[in-house]
């Protein structure tokens, strides 16, 4: 048999020594005795290409061929593509969350969002900068015939009649203001309105905490504190803190005024008001971005009515800078009606936040807010609908948010000789209409947000605090000290305690400290003693009292000189 793989003898003697096998035949051309078994194992032709091997393997989808060509996604690589895509991925992180709690926790901790912009106090343009900072059309309402209100019922008028006789004459108690009064007014107007009705399935709370936070990309920067590449893409954080008296919430959103699908979404006008943030009297905070509408507890709910105090809104004062009292008409009502834009706006942005909706993505259908400034006489009245709070550089900028204010009306005249004298018809029916709001449920009201986990994470949440509140007494594993009887009743009894001035008061030993319990005394005592050490240090240092350094004594010399 003639081998074709040994060319040299040298190899083939190699092979077979190192290789021995019985089944070995003579080779014809190196007259040497090979071993076919190991051979064959390293003959060229047993080797496969790179198209044999993938003709064995099972093919995949990707290596089988279609009748119509696939061809991969062309991405942008430029920079501003790259970026373009690692944002989009970060907006599909946020909304692969599945609580409204988990969505803060990712947009807080994400890098370069320490500072925010926080709108400040109300000034005399505030509606259009409002307007703009919210992408809101704002619409003033025109006064309603007295042939368009509808009829109270007589019950309804007395029991109103009879809680504004009440609250009046009911005095403030030492150190309360007129607020006191102001507040109970209201309260009782429209308690006594839910009452009627039977409106059981709303809740009121008391001074709920309104926060909302949203990107903006349309406000100018300052080219000394920013660079030129960062100038077009200059989008601040806005944040607004509103602190209303009463929220009236619900369980069953409010009915929009205007369909999600309605062109007017996309055609409506903004006053263009892009200054620079500093400017419009925003001050940049280093502060976590919050998004609520009342409590947590009670975020699932959506808010029906927010009620603010008239003189909070237009304060008295002889100030010029702070007093509205020089305000003509239509600058008051201008002011009003920015109040109630900016409080609705942030009312139904952190409703939609808790619902799952974050700046990064559009709501999938609008929320809407109503608010209503009183003083329990004056009343004004504003709505809203939020259609998009998706601000950012990367979303459209077609959508629109509308928003409604009427003007300041009187509910009554004046109160002479304990009677109501004036009451306004219109200007109830208009209380009774904004309390009752058509309400109308959603079909899926919080789509990117999963409910049973979110049940599962507030559960966790009430059963940690119960937990802790239930192991706070607990702090350590030693006993309490027993004071013995005797002691009782020689020493601490009143009346039968000696007047011996030899005996004192015993005090009992301090408690027994577990090895792994933090005890704050012995931890300020040791910081206490080494502030001190430092300090005489420094002072000896000072005066040359004792030296920096010293020359080594030698070995086997006493400090007296002694041997």
């Amino acid at each position: 048999m003639a081998c074709r793989i040994l060319r040299a003898p040298a190899l083939a003697r190699s092979l077979c020594r190192n290789f021995p096998n019985p089944e070995c035949v003579p080779c014809g051309e190196t007259r040497q005795t090979v071993c076919l078994g190991n051979l064959q194992k390293r003959h060229y032709n047993n080797y496969k290409t790179h198209g044999e091997m993938a003709a064995l393997k099972t093919p995949s989808d990707g290596t089988l061929f279609s009748e119509e060509p696939e061809y991969p996604e062309i991405l942008d690589m430029s920079p501003e593509g790259v970026a373009l895509r690692e944002r989009q991925k970060h907006y599909d992180e946020v909304k692969r969350m599945p609580t409204a709690h988990h969505k803060s926790f990712i947009l807080n901790t994400e890098r370069g969002r320490e500072e925010m912009y926080y709108i400040g106090d109300l000034h005399y343009n505030s509606l259009d900068m409002y307007q703009y900072a919210t992408r809101t059309t704002h619409e003033m309402e025109q006064p309603a015939a007295e042939t368009d209100a509808q009829t109270v019922d007589s019950e309804l008028v007395s029991w109103i009649e009879e809680a504004i006789l009440t609250s009046h004459l009911t005095e403030p108690q030492t150190g309360e203001s007129l607020k006191f009064r102001e507040r109970n007014l209201v309260r009782s107007i429209l308690d006594a309105i839910r009452y009627h009705y039977k409106m059981a399935d709303t809740v009121v709370l008391e001074e709920p905490r309104i926060e909302a936070f949203w990107q903006h990309t349309s406000f100018k920067t300052n080219l000394d504190e920013t660079r030129f590449e960062d100038k077009e893409n200059f989008a601040p954080w806005l944040q607004f803190r509103g602190h209303p008296q009463l929220m009236i919430s619900s369980e069953i959103p409010l009915e929009p005024v205007i369909a999600s699908t309605s062109e007017e979404i996309f055609q409506a006008e903004l006053p263009i008001y892009d200054y620079y943030p500093e400017e419009l009297g925003m001050q940049k905070k280093k502060h976590r971005m919050v998004s609520t509408a009342g409590y947590w507890c009670n975020a699932l709910q959506y808010p029906l009515l927010t009620l603010s105090s008239m003189k909070e809104v237009l304060p008295s004062s002889l100030d010029p800078s702070i007093g509205t009292d020089h305000l003509n008409v239509s600058e008051r009502r201008r002011r009003l009606a920015a109040h109630g834009l900016m409080l609705n706006f942030a009312t139904a942005a952190g409703s939609a936040f808790s619902c799952g909706f974050t700046p990064f993505h559009e709501v999938t259908y609008p929320f809407v807010a109503q608010h209503v400034v009183s003083d329990g006489q004056n009343w004004h009245f504003s709505k809203y609908q939020l259609d998009t709070m998706a601000f950012g550089p990367d979303f459209s900028r077609d959508k629109r948010n509308f928003a409604w204010s009427s003007e300041e009306m009187k509910l009554y005249d004046s109160i002479e000789d304990g009677k109501l004298q004036g009451l306004n018809s219109s200007v109830l029916s208009r209380i009774v209409q904004t309390v009752r709001a058509p309400r109308k449920t959603v079909e899926d009201p919080r789509p990117y947000t999963d409910t049973d986990v979110e049940a599962e994470f507030l559960a966790r949440g009430e059963k940690l605090a119960k937990d802790l509140a239930a192991r706070k007494f607990y702090v350590s594993e030693s006993l309490d000290y027993e004071i013995p009887l005797w002691v009782k009743i020689f020493k601490m009894g009143g009346e039968d305690m000696p007047t011996s001035p030899t005996l004192k008061w015993e005090r009992p030993r301090p408690k027994a400290q577990h090895i792994f319990q933090f005890n704050k005394e012995m931890y300020e005592a040791e910081i206490k003693g080494i502030k001190e050490r430092k300090k005489r240090i420094a002072r000896d240092k000072f005066f040359g009292l004792r030296p920096i350094w010293r020359e080594p004594r030698p070995i086997g010399v006493n400090p007296d000189g002694r041997n």
